[in-house]
């Protein structure tokens, strides 16, 4: 993705939402699909194709669902951003400031607040530490403001102006220790969702940090487990054969 890891792009640049998530729409039609036909032809039978996205990659998950809904038989959450909470935006006219005239003036500027929010992602002190160390991360580095307008608040606000128009079938974790990501976010994302349908499902994992059901590590290897299980349940329902996608 643009500005992320080893991708192109000016590192943490994201410039506008739905460009960002149209990459990942012509990577899923380049590489993914393709990738799905050729395991088709050579097994002789069709698979299932499921997304799974992380925090930021949930709410990319989510857009792409909600642009083309034909692309996944079903979406796998983990503790997503779809939205900022009030709590944390800030006020209506700094917020409007920053949208309209500090942004477009000096997007790529690096002076968006925010911290190392490492120790809030993990219970294990080592995988705190491990966080702390990737190469490819923030490693301290402030958000562009075209970047904090563009996720933060445009995109934000978007998912949740469509929660309601989405119909892709999921599965939905999030730890209720979670402050990167609000789970109560999340409970309003399901409870919205589940009235189109009933092929919604939505756990919550008790005592667990923002991604410690997926990167937990040594100390977290039942909780991660007991993730597995649910998402084995969850894909299993929808019939054999699946080919995962990840956002």
């Amino acid at each position: 993705m643009p500005g992320h890891g080893r991708s192109d792009g000016l590192h943490l640049l994201c410039d506008e939402w739905h460009k960002f998530v149209d990459v990942a729409v012509q990577m899923v039609e380049n590489v993914c699909v393709p990738q799905k036909e050729a395991w088709e032809k050579e097994l002789g039978r069709e698979l299932k194709t499921f997304g799974l996205g992380e925090s930021m990659g949930g709410g990319t998950l989510f857009s792409l669902c909600i642009k083309r809904p034909d692309l996944y038989d079903g979406a796998i959450f983990s503790a997503p951003m779809f939205m900022v909470s009030k709590e944390t935006r800030p006020a209506p006219p700094v917020e409007f400031v920053l949208k309209n005239i500090v942004a477009p003036l000096a997007p790529n500027w690096q002076v968006t607040p925010s911290k190392d929010i490492s120790d809030q992602c993990f219970t294990d002190p080592a995988m705190v530490e491990a966080a702390k160390a990737n190469p490819f991360g923030e490693r301290g580095a402030k958000p562009r403001l075209r970047t904090a307008v563009a996720m933060g608040i445009a995109g934000c606000d978007w998912m949740a102006d469509n929660l309601h128009n989405f119909t892709t079938r999921f599965i939905l974790l999030h730890g209720d220790a979670d402050t990167v990501t609000d789970p109560k976010q999340s409970q309003l994302f399901y409870d919205s969702a589940k009235t189109a349908s009933s092929d919604k499902e939505f756990h919550l994992l008790p005592g667990a940090r923002h991604v410690d059901g997926f990167h937990g590590g040594p100390t977290q290897t039942q909780l991660m487990q007991s993730v597995i299980d649910r998402i084995k349940t969850f894909i299993a329902a929808t019939g054999t054969g699946t080919s995962g996608l990840r956002s």
